[in-house]
């Protein structure tokens, strides 16, 4: 209706007025929008440019979030975010308008939102169903994937190389790290393709280091502060008392950080893993430029990079192997379980230890938001097993005590 009064579209050929818009180029959002308008209007082709005014392009982009911006976008019946709409419907429109216009006015001292959008985008946040919290791993979930795996490696020692094995020491790591998933994983370009920082110099000779961890990433100390070599390392495990992890890249800007752990408990411990990550790389003669979270598969001669999408699948499986149970709380809510979960169980554990959100932030690498985000309440206890590990391993490191 705001159409049909405020503006006759028409084809309007003969005037100059419609200019066919260019399909290959167009990205599908913007294309939704012309297509909407189009289909609104009753024409075939838009964009009847000079018959759309400045003042009237707020009130059409307005329409379109009132009525598109309601329509369910998956079968979970979620809604497409209004920003995203309202940005799209602006970028075809500046494409095809003969006159200049702006969803922003002056107030005051301050450019906000034309209020026709910006109050149905600001309705819209305020209503939003928020975000499922993500679920932390929990001991018994870790208790199953360590079994799976040590029952696997004592049956044939070369699937220690396979992504069953891979995913547990990164799983292991990452709860005491809280790392990101692209500190270990790959989530872009193809199944070959690596991730890697960008060449400050193009003459540059040296190979570009991958954006994941590579191994010099890695220090591990004795007892008496000596730096042990890894290739040392592999023979005698144990000596390492105290393992130091450059974190180059941080979307914080603080790059090449330093953070330090010791031994967490038994199996469940950051060194443990760190060592079988690099001895595992050591075996698949990764170079020294890539990252280490590499396997072989079966039978197979080269190796592989680990995906996101592996990690996520992966611990997808061991909880419904911890949880036969179809009923039980963390079956029913399994897409709770994405690969970054062993944030949580770092924040939670350390909240546990008495932590405040500052301290955390700064342990973790995060921003104080982040850490309170993710502190929301979970429904699972993580375990007293995994806490005192998470904790026992950053102790003589944290930036303050922390009481028994």
């Amino acid at each position: 209706a705001l159409i049909h009064s405020s503006v006759s579209l028409h084809h309007g050929t003969d005037r100059g007025l419609v200019r066919k818009s260019n399909d290959t180029t167009m990205d599908n959002r913007v294309a939704k929008f012309r297509d909407w308008l189009s289909a609104t209007s009753g024409y075939e082709y838009i964009c009847c440019a000079s018959l759309i005014s400045s003042e009237l392009a707020p009130y059409l982009i307005g329409a379109y979030l009132d009525e598109v911006g309601a329509q369910p976008v998956d079968r979970h019946g979620n809604l497409p975010k209004a920003d995203t709409l309202s940005h799209a419907a602006e970028t075809f429109l500046k494409m095809v308008m003969d006159k200049p216009f702006s969803l922003y006015q002056l107030k005051g001292s301050k450019m906000v939102l034309h209020p026709f959008v910006g109050d149905r985008i600001q309705q819209r946040r305020k209503w939003q169903q928020p975000k499922e919290k993500r679920e932390p791993y929990t001991f018994q979930m870790f208790s199953t994937f360590h079994s799976q795996v040590a029952t696997a490696e004592k049956q044939n020692v070369c699937n220690f190389l396979g992504l069953h094995s891979l995913i547990f020491d990164t799983q292991c790591l990452g709860i005491f790290t809280g790392s990101r998933v692209s500190e270990y994983a790959q989530s872009k370009g193809k199944v070959t393709t690596v991730s890697r920082v960008p060449q400050l110099s193009k003459s540059s000779k040296t190979p570009a280091l991958a954006v994941a961890f590579v191994a010099s990433d890695f220090t591990f100390l004795s007892a008496e502060g000596t730096v042990i070599p890894h290739k040392v390392l592999f023979l005698n495990p144990s000596r390492a008392e105290q393992l130091q992890i450059r974190f180059r890249h941080d979307k914080s800007g603080r790059n090449h950080t330093i953070r330090k752990y010791g031994r967490g408990q038994s199996w469940l411990s950051p060194i443990t893993a760190a060592v079988r990550l690099l001895h595992r790389a050591h075996q698949l003669s990764i170079p020294a430029q890539d990252p280490i979270c590499a396997y072989r598969e079966p039978h197979a001669l080269g190796h592989r990079w680990l995906r996101d999408y592996q990690v996520s699948k992966m611990m997808k499986t061991i909880v419904r192997a911890t949880y036969p149970d179809k009923n039980h709380f963390l079956r029913i809510n399994i897409d709770r379980f994405a690969s970054h979960s062993n944030r949580v169980n770092a924040v939670v554990a350390l909240h546990h230890a008495g932590m405040s959100i500052d301290d955390i932030a700064q342990r973790l690498r995060w921003k104080p938001e982040s850490v309170a985000f993710y502190l929301r309440e979970t429904t699972q206890d993580i375990g007293k097993y995994t806490i005192q590990s998470i904790v026992g391993a950053q102790r003589a490191y944290m930036p303050t005590p922390v009481e028994s």
